[in-house]
């Protein structure tokens, strides 16, 4: 790794021998404070992670606080405090192993979705593993056909943003995290076409029970999808990425009575056998992941397929399953750091905007050793101070 450049919101500080291989003027300098002030304007600035993640754990894991908080630091990189906390409800659980490997499982897949115009697969909301997953999934579903891809956290505008190679933190809510960032780049690569398909009603209306918002919702989601499907030629493909339940294609318990989910009213609608996947409820025992068959954990024809995965490791509180992968660990640069507050890092490719979702991110109590986890490449680092307004900056080369 070679430390290039340090910027500061009061001074700039240059290392004179390169400015002239960077190209690097007070002009850039002010080109990305004007880029911080309109993402804060536009309400999405970094620091809002410091608001919903509190530097105290919340103590009740079930409240509203409690789930956003753990939703969240998966998207500031730390799921090793997520698998931390005790006590908090998993969904997923140990179901009997079969011997299928990873190409296995991807074949299978793209032997049964040939039969079919919609595959349909769902993630944990706080697994970053499954969206990588869902990433081969598509990859795989692009070389029999499949062109559209639709997930749940799209906001309408994805389909208004397709000449962006990279996803824009703009694009949903949960798409604001750096493995959905690689998803989103992944699947424009293989020329899906990204669409929006969640519901806007509003959730806050008191008139209406937990059942009816979620009926309410599903409707309003198979209505969207299949409105999607009809604005593209008959035998167009198109490859869904929900959460949890809305991948359901059968009628289950939920809320005290029984719901069809997303899914299972995209097929009673269409009269289309959807293909899905599972990702939430069956966990591997081993370490590595592949189909599972327990019945008693899911209702008869709830999914087609499920998918285990094993538990995380970590190697300097970062994902090793990443660095498996190849991206490497890196040093958070000591002008980023803070010895006395909270901090994000995020990095994202030289030339790419702030509204840009970042390739990394990472949020650091003071005197944590947590690394960037990068592929070789040039970028720009971008650190965030918890409570105050500064922003300071780096360029790197990761060889």
């Amino acid at each position: 790794m070679k430390q290039l450049l340090f910027f500061n919101m009061k001074k700039i500080y240059i290392f004179a021998l390169l400015v002239g291989m960077l190209g690097c003027s007070t002009a850039n300098y002010e080109a990305l404070v004007h880029e911080n002030d309109a993402v804060t304007k536009r309400g999405l600035h970094p620091s809002k992670f410091f608001t919903k993640i509190p530097a105290e754990e919340p103590k009740d894991f079930q409240s509203m606080e409690g789930q956003v908080y753990m939703q969240m630091l998966p998207a500031v990189g730390r799921e090793d405090l997520q698998v931390k906390v005790s006590g908090y409800r998993r969904v997923a659980g140990p179901c009997q192993p079969s011997s299928n490997t990873q190409s296995d499982i991807l074949a299978t897949i793209a032997d049964l979705a040939k039969s079919t115009r919609i595959v349909i697969i769902n993630e944990a909301h706080d697994q970053p593993r499954h969206r990588y997953f869902i990433s081969q999934v598509a990859e795989t579903l692009s070389e029999i056909g499949f062109s559209v891809y639709a997930a749940e956290t799209f906001s309408s505008i994805i389909s208004n943003t397709e000449n962006h190679a990279y996803g824009l933190i703009t694009d949903g809510y949960y798409s604001n995290e750096p493995v959905f960032g690689e998803l989103i780049r992944r699947t424009r690569s293989l020329g899906y076409k990204l669409v929006a398909y969640e519901s806007t009603f509003d959730w806050s209306d008191e008139s209406m029970t937990q059942s009816e918002k979620v009926a309410r919702r599903e409707e309003e989601q198979a209505n969207n999808l299949i409105e999607q499907l009809s604005r593209f030629e008959d035998d167009t493909k198109i490859f869904v990425h929900a959460g949890y339940s809305h991948a359901s294609e059968v009628p289950i318990p939920s809320f005290g009575g029984t719901i069809s989910w997303m899914a299972a009213r995209v097929k009673q609608k269409t009269g289309i056998d959807p293909l899905t996947i599972d990702q939430t409820i069956c966990q591997s025992s081993s370490d590595s992941f592949g189909f599972f068959g327990n019945k008693q954990r899911i209702e008869p024809g709830q999914f087609d397929l499920v998918v285990g995965h094993p538990d995380l490791s970590f190697n300097r509180n970062r994902p090793q399953w990443r660095v498996d992968l190849g991206q490497r660990l890196v040093d958070i640069p000591e002008s980023l750091r803070s010895d006395s507050d909270r901090f994000i890092i995020e990095a994202r490719m030289i030339g790419e905007p702030l509204l840009a979702i970042p390739v990394d991110r990472v949020m650091l109590w003071p005197g944590e050793d947590v690394a960037l986890l990068l592929a070789p490449g040039k970028y720009k680092l971008t650190a965030y101070t918890e409570g105050k307004d500064s922003l300071k900056a780096a360029l790197l080369t990761i060889e």
